[in-house]
């Protein structure tokens, strides 16, 4: 599935997370979770995701 998001709406998903101090990722992924978390119906809601652990500043990493 692909979508876009209007300027307007990413401008203020980015300062929603700038305001709680996260990054825009992590905010999306607070979102996943508490809409799994409505669909289910569960308290308990896991999933996860993918990452290198190495520090972005090294060239080529992504």
């Amino acid at each position: 599935m692909v979508f876009s998001l209007s300027k307007s709406l990413t401008d203020k998903l980015k300062e929603t997370a700038k305001q709680h101090g996260v990054t825009l990722a992590t905010l999306i992924q607070a979102v996943w979770g508490v809409m799994l978390q409505q669909y289910n119906r569960t308290d308990d809601v896991v999933f996860g995701a993918v990452v290198s652990g190495r520090p972005s500043e090294i060239p080529g990493v992504e």
